[in-house]
């Protein structure tokens, strides 16, 4: 699925308890590792970096990816852009 991430950019990205945001396209070395990268949710300076072993559906039509998390599965970090960076474990 890695290779295939690119298809899913502006998607919404939804998790157990709601909507995360939209997937965007950010560079690789950033990623560090094949993720869904996902801004928003409630601003638009959250970044989220879901491992693919925890997307669980796609749904083409509907352009969503459901992933099987929630914000207590992220831990973040401060960009020096202001940005704040949460990453989710396998």
């Amino acid at each position: 699925m890695a290779q295939d991430l690119g298809t899913f950019i502006g998607f919404t990205a939804l998790s157990r308890h709601g909507a995360l945001g939209i997937v965007v396209d950010v560079d690789r070395d950033v990623a560090r590792e094949p993720a869904l990268v996902v801004r928003g949710g409630v601003s638009a300076s959250l970044l989220y970096f879901v491992p693919c072993g925890r997307v669980s559906e796609v749904s083409p039509e509907q352009r969503t990816v459901f992933v099987d998390a929630d914000l207590a599965d992220f831990d973040s970090s401060l960009r020096g852009d202001g940005t704040i960076v949460l990453r989710a474990a396998r």
